[in-house]
Order: structure tokens, then sequence, then C-alpha cells
């Protein structure tokens, strides 16, 4: 959950910034030790931040997972994506959020650039992308 550890910064005139992000995500995984060690994960986060009372459980995330194959699974759904890939899969990434996703749809990426994109922020591990339709923001 790199937005959670990274505290992703959103620029102020974001246009998304009213709508909470990460209340319904959805992990798609197609190795099972992986799967299993999100749910772990998942189920950890969620009793201490219980615990600690840092979220009331009205507030409380929906987590789920799914054992699939993330080239064949739609993205059309989603208004945030984060996607942990590898250096030489990112300009296929980018070729599968350009046709899933909706403009103004959120990118970000766990460690790689997606070539050809310009973040609108960005840290020491990761870039945080807006789909845009016909605009030069997002084109080298």
């Amino acid at each position: 959950m790199a937005a959670k550890r990274y505290s992703v910064p959103l620029p102020s005139h974001s246009t998304l910034s009213h709508v909470p992000l990460f209340n319904r995500c959805v992990g798609v995984e197609v190795n099972s030790v992986l799967l299993a060690v999100s749910h772990v994960r998942a189920t950890i986060d969620s009793i201490k931040s219980l615990v600690s009372k840092r979220v009331d459980s009205s507030e409380r995330q929906s987590v789920s997972f799914v054992k699939r194959d993330m080239w064949k699974f739609d993205l059309s759904g989603f208004d945030v994506v984060m996607v942990f890939g590898d250096l030489r899969l990112m300009p296929l990434f980018r070729e599968k959020f350009e046709k899933e996703l909706r403009e103004g749809s959120l990118v970000v990426s766990n460690r790689f650039a997606i070539p050809g994109w310009n973040p609108i922020s960005s840290g020491d591990e990761f870039y945080v992308y807006r789909v845009e339709r016909g605009h030069q923001n997002n084109l080298n």
C-alpha cells in the first residue's frame, strides 16, 4: 500500500481532492503467495487502525484481493490505480491505462516512471499521474 506508506501528495488544485481516495480498494495479483501476503497485511493494518483508533470503524476502507491476470482485468471502473511493475513492463502498463482508464483517473506508480507521461507529483520511489486525453501534459 504505497499510498499509505508514502502519503501521496496531490496538488491542491486537484479536481479529485474532494473524493475520498481508497474507500474501496481491489488488489489484483496472479501469484498465490503474494496474494496471501496481501490478505495478511491488510488484515493486520485494519486491526492496528481499529486498536489505535486512528480510523473510526465507519470510515474503514473496503479492501479486497482477487487472483487474476492483471492484463485481463478491466480497469475501466476504477478512478485510482496503483502499479507495482517492472521497468520493462511500464510501456505496456501505459498502453493498458490509456485504453481502459477514464479521463481524470489517477495512476500511482511505485518505483518506475511511465514512459511518455509527466507526473503531477512524485517522491523518492513513486510517481502520480492523471489520465488526460488530447492534452500535452502526459506526453513528452
